[in-house]
């Protein structure tokens, strides 16, 4: 009987643990999609901060990297002339994408570069 419950839990595990990968990648190409005709504004720099998150919960870490280095350079070119709640978003954004840009070098084994871009 213990068994059989065994199985069971592991079926269970298994699916849901299937239902959660497949959701991420749906969500993935629906932002890769949204992500093409967005313009250079702080809409994009939203889309890529989501990007960021579901690639690193999807386990895609060169491309997480490679799209907090985008989410990066877009926010470095929007933040002068800024001011008030704007400003602070985009400066929000700018530390999330190293944060993120760590996360992924981390477990791409890239450790010097995570601690670069976790202290920069």
């Amino acid at each position: 009987m213990k068994k059989v419950i065994l199985f069971f839990t592991c079926v269970i595990f298994l699916g849901i643990q299937k239902s959660f990968s497949m959701g991420s990648q749906k969500q993935i190409d629906s932002l890769l999609t949204q992500l093409k005709t967005a313009p250079q504004d702080t809409a994009r720099l939203r889309l890529l901060g989501e990007l960021c998150m579901n690639l690193q919960a999807a386990g895609n870490y060169k491309s997480q990297v490679e799209y907090a280095r985008q989410m990066r350079t877009l926010a470095q070119e929007l933040l002068p002339g800024k001011k008030g709640n704007e400003e602070f978003y985009i400066k929000k954004m700018l530390g999330n994408s190293y944060l993120s840009s760590a996360r992924g070098n981390r477990s791409l084994g890239n450790l010097d570069q995570a601690l670069k871009d976790a202290f920069e």
